[in-house]
């Protein structure tokens, strides 16, 4: 019998030990990208989150200049279950990002359709220190990155890696992907960035352009191309290219954007709640001055009060002297008779 109670024991704390053991890393069949060493596809419902993302808009005003302060809008709440976590989002819409009039156009200057209500910033709801920047797409996919204090998670739709090809046939499976910024592989650092080979690209057809002007130019007008006398030719001066940067100091100038961003974001979140302590300071000054100003009114109506029944009791006073001094003039004027009448009456006994 104790051999039995030791066994089933033992199996207990195995069975207790097998769950408290990190789950193994799950393999899927596709690659998304070479530089990707592992990601878990994102559950959640983009069709609830369409709807209260109509809802909040309804809510908000369509005007950005006269938006509602954060706390007075009804977060949107989203809850993404992989990596085996699940990320509780609170998102506010991103009112500050963009100007009201701005306009957006690609890189041969055409124009593009691109709603600003779609971006959004918040945190987590179970790490206050979080930070979720991101996007909705019109599908109601989540498309942005999950910054914590230990590590940063991105969750991308599928699409961005397996439209086309033959690694299309996932997106059917899941339609959002998580990975962690410790499962991403750092390219060569010779290579160069995408946005800086895109931006040298653009210089190099801006100066071909002032090139092919400046040719235009000097053709059709005469004497354009012979140097004016009096004026030296200045000398043409070779440079040396900027050497290319690194990828890790790509990603060290990202990163100080971004501390500075937070750090501009942290210094309006104070300066707005300097500005509210600064509101509730001034109600309380007013509800005091209200105050004094309704005890000054009671002091002078008491004061009113005792002036009234002064003006009464001098009233009653005057009165009651008016009816006593008669009395007191006929008292007098017998007084003096009686002292006539007695000065008489001793004069004629003197004299008899």
């Amino acid at each position: 019998m104790a051999n039995l109670l030791f066994l089933l024991i033992y199996f207990v704390n195995f069975l207790q030990l097998l769950s408290s053991l990190p789950l193994p890393l799950q393999e899927h069949d596709v690659v998304l990208s070479e530089f990707i060493r592992h990601y878990e596809p994102a559950i959640y419902d983009p069709d609830a989150i369409q709807r209260s993302q109509r809802r909040l808009r309804r809510a908000t005003t369509t005007d950005w200049s006269l938006q509602r302060l954060e706390r007075q809008v009804e977060p949107l709440r989203i809850n993404i279950t992989g990596m085996q976590r699940v990320f509780k989002l609170v998102l506010y819409p991103e009112t500050n990002l963009f100007a009201p009039d701005v306009v957006f156009e690609t890189n041969d200057n055409r124009s593009l359709q691109f709603d600003p209500g779609k971006i959004y910033h918040g945190t987590l709801e179970d790490d206050p220190s979080a930070l979720v920047h991101g996007l909705l797409t019109e599908a109601g996919l989540f498309d942005g990155s999950v910054t914590t204090s230990t590590t940063r998670f991105y969750i991308e739709p599928t699409t961005r890696y397996l439209s086309g090809g033959p690694r299309s046939t996932a997106s059917s499976m899941y339609h959002t992907v998580v990975y962690s910024e410790d499962d991403v592989i750092k390219p060569p650092a010779r290579r160069a960035c995408a946005s800086e080979e895109l931006r040298r690209k653009g210089e190099i057809r801006d100066l071909r352009r002032n090139v092919r002007d400046t040719q235009d130019f000097r053709r059709n007008v005469p004497g354009a191309d012979k140097p004016v006398r009096g004026v030296r030719r200045k000398q043409k001066v070779t440079t040396t290219p900027a050497p290319e940067k690194s990828y890790e100091e790509l990603i060290r100038e990202e990163q100080m954007r971004r501390d500075a961003e937070e750090e501009v974001r942290n210094e309006e979140l104070k300066r707005r709640e300097k500005h509210e302590d600064l509101i509730k300071e001034e109600l309380m000054r007013r509800e005091k001055e209200e105050e004094a100003r309704k005890e000054e009114l009671i002091r002078r109506e008491k004061q009113e009060e005792l002036v009234k029944e002064e003006l009464m009791r001098r009233e009653k006073e005057e009165k009651v002297r008016k009816e006593s001094k008669p009395t007191e003039e006929k008292s007098y004027e017998d007084l003096i008779k009686e002292e006539q009448m007695r000065r008489d009456a001793k004069l004629t006994g003197l004299l008899s």
